[in-house]
């Protein structure tokens, strides 16, 4: 995707904008799937560990 010889630099810098937010967005959404991934390895742990008895 080579930008024509006579591109403009306001074309250049719009469409980088563009791809620069998708990329924030990508990012954005693994965080949160790796952040609810964690949570939920995190209550999976709680949930299997051995209960403490309280007399």
């Amino acid at each position: 995707m080579n930008p024509a010889p006579e591109c403009d630099c306001k074309h250049c810098d719009e469409w980088l904008s563009m791809y620069l937010n998708l990329l924030e967005e990508h990012f954005h959404v693994l965080t949160l799937i790796e952040m609810e991934q964690a949570t939920q390895e995190r209550l999976e742990r709680l949930r299997d560990a051995p209960r403490k008895v309280r007399l």
